[in-house]
């Protein structure tokens, strides 16, 4: 009896033991990624943070590259913060990733598109001004600078409809019924009498059953013709003899839509971003290098350079911004001597480790999205080749969700704009290959390609009477050897915030 009792005590304390180690790894795990997730200015008011708590930790505030290489070449890391950066990998790379806000995911998607200034100033304004659910908390003709007559209603008009096109559809809008509307005119499955309803009659299908709401319809078409007041659109009903079949049709699409589209997203705020990685080209001219040499690449490296075929691009990585951090000498000296000092160490230690592995990650992923990119950054947009956060995990050596988490809220500046770095994440859309000298059967090209094929093709009948629409697009990619359906072509259209064949001009 007296046996048993003892081993069920033993069998407590090793499950204790066991829950009380998960609970410490939980909480480097969560430091580790938020670590790697933060943008500059957040890890600014982390590393002051962790230096005010922890006085193992010594900051340099200068944040000039030079002093900081010297504290660096000075201060060498120990082995075990070494230990510690490849033990925070392998955590890092175990857990899901946070969720994005909604402003920095619609932000993102505005630096991608080509505005000048002011349209990215109202854009970012409007941006700046939705509520958790993205619906506008001043009106946003309050937002405009009256003083700047480049900020007028007509660009407000363009702006918010660019971002009523982003994704999530139906963001930027004043209320649930606006958000509603806008999503069905997006939706190339929206009729014309679920628009109607949309458009300031949602009131007739309250209840949702369409005998009730047919009448409701035909009692309003009838009132307007007695007033003389019918419009073009209201006409056109009348002519097609409505039935409680089409009533109930339109209540099964509204149903479809999403009162909240933006609740996917997190409330968390953001600040206005800037570059992490900056890249320009390179007249090679002007350095004193051999291009014959063989150990070009080394020393091209060494200059942060990367020469792909015949062009040569300086890839820099902001790293002023970001207080230069070490060991402090004095208690390093003394940590031997007392308990409570080492750990201080140790955690140390373990911070500067996570600094390092998030500079590291960041440097060797911008380089391999510049290789293999490249002909973006020679050609412009329209040429990102396909490729999947999973491609360059296995380029850098980490992990598919490090790779996610790197990615997260860093910004690459080139040629004057700013790109999120997941805008370099491209799949491939598989086409069949129609060219008659190709052996290839398939091709696999990214959106991005694709998008800029339809793009050639509505400049090329921008002329035609009548205008192509999404199914004919469709046919004309087949053609190039691009097969895709009309649906993707729909979504493809209303990202590249090019109107429907029946609203474009």
């Amino acid at each position: 009896m007296c046996y048993n009792v003892r081993m069920g005590d033993f069998f407590s304390q090793v499950q204790s033991q066991k829950q009380t180690q998960v609970q410490v790894m939980s909480q480097m795990q969560i430091h580790a990624l938020k670590i790697l997730s933060m943008d500059t200015d957040n890890l600014r008011d982390e590393i002051a943070k962790a230096a005010n708590e922890n006085p193992a930790l010594m900051i340099d505030d200068g944040l000039s590259d030079a002093v900081q290489n010297k504290i660096k070449s000075s201060t060498r890391i120990s082995q075990g913060a070494q230990k510690s950066s490849d033990a925070f990998q392998a955590i890092i790379e175990q857990k899901e990733d946070f969720r994005e806000s909604l402003r920095e995911h619609l932000l993102h998607q505005l630096h991608m598109e080509r505005l000048d200034a002011q349209e990215i100033s109202v854009g970012e304004k409007l941006i700046q001004n939705l509520d958790s659910h993205g619906h506008h908390i001043l009106e946003p003709e309050t937002l405009l600078d009256k003083s700047n007559p480049g900020e007028n209603i007509s660009v407000l008009k363009k702006c918010m409809k660019l971002i009523q096109s982003f994704d999530p559809v139906g963001v930027c809008t004043k209320n649930v019924e606006e958000s509603l509307l806008v999503q069905a005119r997006q939706n190339p499955a929206a009729d014309e009498l679920s628009l109607f309803i949309l458009d300031g009659h949602l009131d007739f299908i309250n209840p949702p059953a369409p005998s009730r709401a047919l009448k409701k319809l035909q009692n309003f078409f009838e009132s307007r013709r007695n007033m003389f007041a019918l419009g073009e659109e209201e006409k056109k009903f009348l002519s097609l003899d409505l039935t409680e079949e089409d009533v109930q049709a339109s209540i099964d699409f509204i149903r479809t839509l999403t009162p909240f589209p933006a609740s996917r997203f997190s409330t968390e705020e953001i600040h206005l971003v800037s570059p992490d990685i900056y890249v320009s080209e390179v007249d090679m001219k002007n350095l004193d290098i051999d291009l014959e040499d063989p150990a070009l690449e080394k020393k091209l490296r060494e200059k942060g350079i990367l020469k792909t075929g015949n062009r040569f691009w300086k890839i820099r990585i902001e790293n002023s911004k970001i207080p230069a951090v070490s060991i402090a000498p004095e208690i390093q000296k003394n940590g031997a001597k007392e308990k409570e000092l080492k750990e201080k160490i140790k955690a140390a230690e373990d911070f500067v480790a996570m600094l390092e592995n998030r500079k590291n990650t960041i440097e060797k992923s911008a380089w391999e999205i510049v290789r293999i990119q490249h002909e973006f950054f020679e050609k412009g947009a329209g040429h990102l080749v396909p490729m999947r956060l999973k491609d360059l995990a296995q380029t850098v050596g980490v992990s598919e969700s490090t790779v996610s988490r790197m990615a997260n809220g860093k910004y690459l500046q080139y040629n004057g704009s700013l790109y999120p770095l997941k805008y370099f994440f491209e799949n491939s859309v598989s086409c069949a290959s129609k060219a008659a000298d190709s052996d290839e059967g398939q091709k696999n090209l990214s959106r991005d390609n694709v998008q800029l094929e339809i793009k050639k093709i509505l400049d090329e009948h921008r002329d035609d009477r009548k205008k192509l629409s999404d199914q004919k697009i469709s046919e004309l990619l087949e053609e190039r050897g691009i097969k895709i359906a009309r649906r993707t072509v729909a979504k493809y259209r209303m990202q590249l915030n090019i109107d429907s064949s029946y609203d474009r001009v």
